[in-house]
Order: structure tokens, then sequence, then C-alpha cells
């Protein structure tokens, strides 16, 4: 009971403090309205809701006079244009609100934007109605239709995000690999040694076998997927096999010479 009571006390001053965040926001959009020419402009020649929410935004960012408002603050109040009844709540109260400063209900530089708003809101219930019975159903297909594409699209970027972060980690472990490679190589350290932990040559390799750096570079191989041990000695192997088939050949066109030169002498 007591966390309940806890949960509902900080509800409910989240809920005043928003309010109140509402009202200041509500008093400052309305100030600027009143002061700001371009502002204005902007407001007067909208003619749909999310033009007169821009006008708002790009009023509020651009000007920087309000020294007491910190950015974070100004952000929190700008979230009030992303729902349409905060939004519409808002401009109503800004347009249409007794200044505590004036007499009049509506102050002289509001009277064209209440006369805009007024407009666009009228534009907007007419569109709606022209949807006909199924206009909520319509609005509601739409905005799914909206997030989904807006999801494929967060999804096509977070996926080619984690593909070059992949990439990105495989050209580092190649490129760590290779440095740690070229270091045994330098200090005369077989590579098979380090790649796999056995050397196919045994004590005929030509090349230390430390027993410290042996197998040392094992998982680091199999990350980057390096030819080793095996694979990485065909080429090799098969060079030797070639240029010991040479050799042979040579020795046997020696032993052919040598006895082509004795059948000369004996004729002679």
């Amino acid at each position: 009971q007591k966390k309940k009571k806890k949960t509902k006390k900080k509800k409910t001053k989240t809920k005043v403090e928003k309010q109140l965040l509402k009202e200041k926001f509500i008093r400052l959009v309305r100030r600027k309205l009143i002061e700001n020419a371009t502002f204005r402009r902007a407001f007067v020649n909208a003619n749909e809701y999310n033009k007169i929410a821009q006008s708002v935004r790009v009023a509020f960012r651009e000007e920087n006079d309000d020294e007491d408002d910190d950015d974070e603050e100004k952000e929190k109040m700008l979230r009030f244009l992303d729902s349409k009844s905060h939004f519409l709540f808002v401009v109503d109260k800004v347009v249409g609100q007794k200044s505590k400063d004036d007499d009049e209900d509506v102050h002289v530089n509001l009277t064209e934007p209440l006369e805009t708003w007024l407009r666009v809101k009228n534009y907007h219930r007419n569109k709606f109605k022209k949807l006909g019975e199924n206009a909520a159903a319509t609005i509601k297909e739409k905005q799914k239709a909206k997030r989904e594409a807006k999801e494929r699209v967060n999804k096509a970027r977070m996926e080619k995000k984690e593909k070059e972060t992949k990439e990105k980690e495989r050209k580092e472990r190649k490129r760590k690999y290779h440095v740690d490679l070229e270091y045994y190589r330098h200090k005369g350290t077989c590579l098979d040694w380090v790649n796999t932990g056995t050397c196919r040559f045994g004590s005929e390799c030509t090349y230390a076998h430390d027993e410290e750096a042996k197998g040392k570079l094992i998982e680091a191989a199999r990350q980057v997927e390096a030819k080793t041990g095996r694979e990485r000695g065909l080429r090799g192997e098969y060079a030797d096999a070639k240029q010991k088939k040479r050799k042979r050949e040579d020795v046997l066109l020696g032993d052919f010479d040598d006895d082509f030169d004795d059948d000369d002498d004996d004729d002679d």
C-alpha cells in the first residue's frame, strides 16, 4: 500500500509539473507571437496544422532571448506539439486567451493569427467530413501505414549500421592479426607454430618453436579465416614438388649426355 501511495503521489506530482510547463509554454508562445513579427507572419501564412506547429518550433529554436529557460525545458515544451490534443489546446489558448495586462479579449497583434487559426481548424474539419463515416478508420490506417514505413526505415538503418560495425570490427581484427603475425615473423618464429600450435616439418623446420608462442594466434587466425597449416602450405609444397621433378629431369638428362659422350669416344 505504501508503494501504491508513493506511485500515486509521484504520478500526481508529474501531472502537476506537466500542467505548469504547458501553461508556461502557452504564455511564452503568446508573447512571442505578439512581439515577433517574423513568427507572426509565418503563423498567419500557415494553412495546415503541421505548418503552424513548425512555425512555433522555428521561433522557439531560433530565439535565445529567454535566458531563464534552458534548452532541455524548451524541448520538453515543444513536445506538446507532437500530440494533436495538446497542440489544439495550446494554440486555442495562445490566440484566444485574454492577457492579464490587456483589457481586450484578444491582443491587436493576435487578430490575424486568430483568424488564421479558425480558418485552418475549419479546413481540417471539412477535410475530415469528406472522408465520410469511415474517416476515423481511414486515418488510423494511414497512421498505421506511416508507422510501419517508419519502422521499416529504422530497421534498415539499424541493419546497415550493424553491418558496417561488423565489417569495421572484422577489418580491425584482421589488421591486429597481421601485426601480431609480423611480430612473430620478425622474431624468427615458425608461423605454423603460432597459427596452429603444430608444425608439419617437425624437427626439420628452420624456424623457432618457442613454447611461449605455441598456438598464440589460433583464435585470431580462426576469426579472420586465415589460411594456416596445411592450407597455407599447399602452394609451397606444390612448388617444392615441381622443383624436385625438375631436378630429377636434370639428373637424367645429365646421365644421358655422359653416355652419349662415351659413345663418341668409342667410335674414335
